[in-house]
């Protein structure tokens, strides 16, 4: 229920496409009156924007809400933000019935309606952040936990410069299995390896975060490059394996991905992984 809901929220937010939409809605609203009637473009278009409301916005939160229902712990925000959509929807539709009848007076509507709309996006704001807490990793800290681990096969070590206090949109209990299954194929990459080396390095800008991981082992056999992420291909003579296909299917969904920067038998193998940054929700 938890990523249905997530990415349910997600695709409302995303590219601002619900909430730019909420936002328009409210700026028509705030400033249509007796004289803006007059002007035909401009009705049409207000009209419009509360068709897509009816027909858009309102099943993706009607779905947001029947989710969040299923949830305990969302209870009481569920209740308060299904409350503010009954309100608003209710005003709405009076609104509606004002324009056709072409009934406006004086200032077109009172301050109820955005009230309503304003509790209405802020309460979906919260759901949402919520929802994204389960699906926020403090990515500095799993890497610097995975350094800290007693490791025989294999030394790991984290290049200077991951930023602290940085998240990643992916769950920590994923994540903490993908690094973990670069782990396991850096060991055994590099079991007849004079060096047995597992080098990690995180850099971030301000939407995407990159991890590379770079081994001391033996390569990736050439017949192998092209199908790691596209099949579950197995080898202990390589530094792939099920876990580089699961782990991109895994990331995909949050907009992340694997790829193989370079690979060579006497110079060992980097991967990058690629992640949403997020603020801390």
């Amino acid at each position: 229920i938890e990523e249905a809901l997530y990415f349910k929220t997600a695709a409302f937010f995303h590219g601002e496409w619900g909430a730019s939409r909420l936002n328009r809605l409210a700026l028509f609203l705030a400033n249509f009156d007796t004289d803006t009637i007059a002007d035909s473009d401009v009705t049409a278009r207000f009209v419009g924007n509360i068709e897509e409301f009816f027909t858009k916005l309102a099943p993706a939160i009607d779905h947001i809400l029947r989710l969040s229902s299923l949830l305990p712990v969302l209870k009481e925000q569920q209740r308060a933000t299904r409350k503010s959509f009954d309100n608003f929807v209710a005003d709405l539709n009076d609104v509606k019935v004002q324009l056709a009848l072409g009934k406006i007076q004086g200032p077109a509507f009172s301050s109820s309606i955005l009230e309503s709309l304003n509790s209405l996006q802020q309460n979906i704001k919260l759901i949402r952040r919520h929802v994204a807490r389960y699906f926020t990793t403090r990515i500095n800290k799993e890497l610097q936990d995975l350094i800290d681990k007693k490791n025989d096969e294999i030394t790991i070590s984290l290049n200077k410069g991951c930023p602290q206090n940085l998240y990643g949109r992916i769950r920590p209990e994923e994540f903490s299995q993908i690094i973990d299954n670069f782990v396991h194929n850096a060991e055994r990459a590099t079991e007849n390896s004079s060096k047995k080396l597992l080098t990690i390095s995180c850099r971030a800008n301000t939407g995407r975060i990159c991890i590379s991981f770079t081994d001391s082992g033996c390569g990736v056999a050439q017949e192998l490059r092209d199908r790691l992420f596209v099949e579950q291909v197995t080898s202990k003579a390589h530094s792939g394996g099920f876990g580089l296909f699961h782990a991109s299917q895994i990331l995909a969904r949050y907009g992340g991905k694997i790829s193989l920067k370079s690979t060579d038998k006497d110079n060992g193998t980097t991967f990058l992984l690629e992640l949403k940054r997020v603020d801390d929700e």
